[in-house]
């Protein structure tokens, strides 16, 4: 109980006091936590949520934690968004962020994730353009990518967070997406299901992904659709 204390205070001086350090700021920055021991629970992405843990079904990211370990999980898109205007990350590109920072305070797992949505597959991998230029040619599943490595990288810009990430057993930047079925023609619901039971063959660890610049980092890239991600 006492080690527990003492990484959860780890980690927020390091958020609050640490990394905003090494980006030369000098000012307070909330973090947006929860602490849970659920077997069985949700995240969303929506802003409107009060609650970061979710029962199953409420959300569009489902995970199981059947040890019941201890899940600090913080909502660094809240976060990460109040570091955003400082001259460090404008000068690196490094304004985008991810949903979630989630670990266990023995220091088994540690996930960024973050969580998409769309009517089908092929919206998901739809390129996304800004004005008449494409930006990503990949789509959501792209731009979630660029996401997960922006948040990696900038919490990289503290030697210290770095070295307590690698400390990890598990290291995963993780992308969740949910399709909404009930909306698609049946023709697209057929061509979901193949990719969906693709997704059910990957033991609940999703699917892993090559991605040079994240494993440089010492994390695995992962992708799952809306089945139980096993902590």
């Amino acid at each position: 109980m006492k080690y527990t204390i003492i990484m959860k205070l780890s980690i927020d001086n390091l958020l609050q006091q640490t990394l905003p350090q090494a980006l030369n700021l000098q000012r307070n920055v909330r973090i947006r936590k929860e602490i849970t021991q659920t077997t069985s629970f949700d995240l969303t992405d929506d802003e409107r949520e009060t609650k970061i843990v979710l029962e199953k079904g409420l959300g569009k990211a489902t995970y199981t934690n059947l040890q019941r370990k201890e899940l600090y999980i913080i909502d660094f898109e809240d976060y990460k968004k109040q570091l955003n205007n400082c001259a460090v990350l404008q000068q690196n590109k490094l304004t985008r962020q991810c949903d979630y920072l989630i670990f266990d305070t023995t220091q088994t797992v540690c996930i960024l994730n973050e969580i998409t949505s769309g009517s089908s597959f092929q919206n998901l991998q739809k390129e996304i353009k800004k004005g008449n230029e494409v930006e990503f040619s990949g789509g959501k599943f792209e731009k979630v990518q660029q996401q997960l490595l922006h948040s990696l990288q900038t919490l990289y810009l503290s030697d210290e967070i770095s070295k307590l990430l690698l400390s990890f057993e598990e290291k995963i930047c993780l992308c969740s997406y949910k399709i909404h079925t009930s909306k698609m023609p049946s023709a697209q619901v057929a061509f979901n299901r193949a990719l969906m039971i693709e997704n059910n063959i990957s033991n609940e660890k999703g699917i892993q992904y090559a991605h040079k610049e994240i494993e440089s980092l010492g994390f695995q890239y992962r992708r799952i659709g809306y089945i139980p991600f096993k902590i």
